[in-house]
């Protein structure tokens, strides 16, 4: 009787500790924004604002994609095929990276980086095929008040920067013309395979390169897939820089060896490193002791931080994102003295 009696208190304990628990949890919970939660929401408004620039631009030009997204950003997204793609490409990936809270996601990785401080150098490195997550980066920047070093290939995927008119190097310019955008690419290059236009036809390779004469820029045609390599790697070695950003999937990026499909997105400051001499500059970073930020797999980043993947004209705040949770120090003393004394008040009644 009295083992039946004991064990009945010690259950009747630990349904009042778990009740206890949940009731702090949601009752008591307060959610604090981060420390650079105002630096995320700066971002994030001249990510729209410079969205909304590209977007009028483009229908100004009457630059018209036939794809029927109901994104509020729709205007970033490019052709599902034309002339300049280089790959295939996802819709969904596309529709997504228009969501501004990727700049957000930005500062925040650039800041868990630990790796840079207000006026050092990072080098951008971005195809054309989210142009989209390229604004949102160099929104992050501007707003960290960081130096880019930019080089950018015009090749895009299904979906991009992909349309003759109005690719990366146009969106560039129209940035700069229409408000306060002081950024240029320092290397532009064709892109695709060997970042020297291969895979492109002759009549594609033409198209970016009318874009690159309108647009007042210089061409840099890698002799080959080293050649390309050796570009960036002379300026990661030479250029005092502190973190490396990918955008997209050029191949100097990922390499051509067998780890480059499985290189991972987000924030990486190690990695185990390939000997191949194909490998790309995402691990021959890591091995410089350089951290890189890499957009790629945006569909997971967006679950791990809470970005909203569904399309909406108005996107909420990813609390998991922006906001930090946490239990205040008087209501756990207050829980701990409750179980304390229900294990006092247990051993009076049982012994």
């Amino acid at each position: 009787m009295k083992n039946r009696k004991k064990e009945f208190y010690l259950i009747l304990i630990f349904i009042v500790s778990v009740v206890l628990f949940f009731v702090l949890k949601f009752a008591f919970t307060e959610e604090i924004k981060r420390d650079d939660y105002q630096q995320m929401k700066e971002a994030n408004l001249l990510t729209q604002k410079w969205f909304n620039v590209i977007c009028k631009e483009k229908e100004k030009r009457r630059i018209i994609s036939a794809v029927n997204s109901k994104t509020t950003y729709s205007g970033m997204l490019g052709s599902e095929y034309t002339l300049t793609t280089t790959t295939l490409g996802s819709l969904e990936a596309k529709e997504l990276s228009c969501n501004p809270d990727f700049s957000a996601l930005m500062v925040r990785l650039i800041h868990e980086s630990e790796a840079v401080n207000p006026g050092d150098t990072v080098l951008v490195l971005s195809s054309g095929s989210f142009p989209s997550l390229m604004i949102s980066t160099l929104s992050a920047i501007e707003t960290l008040n960081l130096k880019p070093i930019i080089i950018s290939s015009l090749g895009a995927s299904m979906y991009g920067a992909n349309q003759p008119e109005a690719t990366w190097i146009d969106m560039e310019n129209w940035l700069k013309t229409n408000c306060n955008f002081s950024y240029s690419s320092f290397i532009v290059t064709l892109g695709g395979e060997g970042d020297n236009g291969s895979g492109l036809t002759n009549e594609g390779i033409s198209l970016l390169k009318k874009a690159i004469a309108r647009n007042n820029e210089t061409l840099t045609i890698p002799k080959s897939f080293p050649d390309a390599i050796n570009l960036r790697m002379d300026i990661l070695k030479n250029k005092n820089i502190s973190l490396l950003i990918n955008i997209g999937g050029n191949q100097t990026s990922l390499g051509r060896c067998n780890h480059s499909l499985f290189m991972p997105n987000g924030l990486v400051n190690s990695l185990t490193i390939c000997e191949h001499e194909d490998r790309g500059i995402l691990m021959r970073s890591i091995e410089l002791g350089i951290p890189y930020i890499h957009f790629l797999g945006i569909k997971d980043l967006a679950i791990e931080y809470g970005i909203d993947e569904y399309l909406k004209k108005i996107y909420n705040e990813p609390k998991k994102l922006y906001i930090t949770g946490y239990i205040p120090v008087l209501p756990v003393i207050i829980s701990i003295l409750i179980i304390l004394l229900l294990i006092f008040w247990f051993r009076k009644k049982v012994i």
